[in-house]
């Protein structure tokens, strides 16, 4: 029998988390010390986008390795198995292929693939995926390898929070670049399908045309909301609605 002495050597900063970088250590695993075999893995740190709900945007991207921050739900509609429609729900999608469970966040990887002759359903984790033919566009959906740490802390410009209503009390930074032009209704506390960069203009967290990192917490939803104008941006009133968020 050949002995092996494997040597891994993680040669990239690895993310321990936000602004924080360390040096991985070397890991050695020495069986015996004939021959040697060096083994070198490059750790990609990577900072995930907002579920984009479908994928049909992507179209075209075939081979494409995407990565999106999503609770899995298991109530959106999906098509196919293992290979998606890209018109499918990521949210659910990843629930049927066992990457994340119903009601919970995390980080995954989309692979965009060409369009599919046909499609084929399946009941999995409590989803149901449905039969399909022909369509234009398709993905896959898994869980993030080894070698690659996902940055969660500081996410893309969601536009609006309606895909984080329920996580009350949740707390999400999100680069943006300040507008103020976006629809807005409230003040302080924003209806969750009001525009992020107008609603942190509003709040003087950015300037308009400004881009930095805001923090929004995700609170429940308000019986009124009084709209104001600052900072030159217009807000409204609006009754009741089901979500909310403040922006820092």
């Amino acid at each position: 029998m050949r002995n092996l002495v494997i040597l891994l050597v993680i040669g990239l900063m690895v993310s321990m988390g936000c602004g924080e970088a360390q040096q991985a250590d070397v890991v050695e695993d020495v069986e015996d010390v004939e021959d040697v075999e060096d083994v070198e893995i490059e750790v990609i740190t990577v900072t995930p986008m907002s579920d984009p709900g479908s994928l049909t945007e992507y179209r075209g991207e075939n081979g494409e390795e995407l990565f999106f921050y999503v609770t899995g739900d298991a109530m959106g509609s999906v098509w196919g198995t293992d290979i998606y429609t890209d018109d499918s729900y990521l949210s659910a999608a990843a629930v049927h292929a066992g990457v994340l469970e119903d009601g919970e966040t995390g980080t995954v990887m989309v692979t965009i693939l060409p369009g599919e002759d046909q499609y084929t359903g399946s009941q999995r984790n409590d989803v149901v995926s449905w039969d399909y033919g022909e369509w234009a566009g398709s993905y896959i959906v898994e869980a993030l390898p080894e070698y690659i740490i996902a940055e969660e802390c500081v996410m893309a410009d969601p536009g609006n929070l309606t895909d984080y209503r329920g996580q009350d009390g949740e707390v999400f930074e999100f680069q943006v670049t300040g507008d103020a032009w976006g629809s807005v209704w409230g003040t302080d506390i924003y209806t969750d399908d009001s525009s992020l960069a107008a609603a942190a203009v509003h709040a003087g967290v950015l300037s308009d045309g400004e881009t930095g990192i805001v923090t929004v917490t995700i609170l429940p939803g308000e019986e009124a909301y009084t709209g104001s104008e600052r900072n030159g941006v217009e807000s409204w009133d609006y009754p009741e609605w089901s979500g909310s968020y403040s922006v820092e």
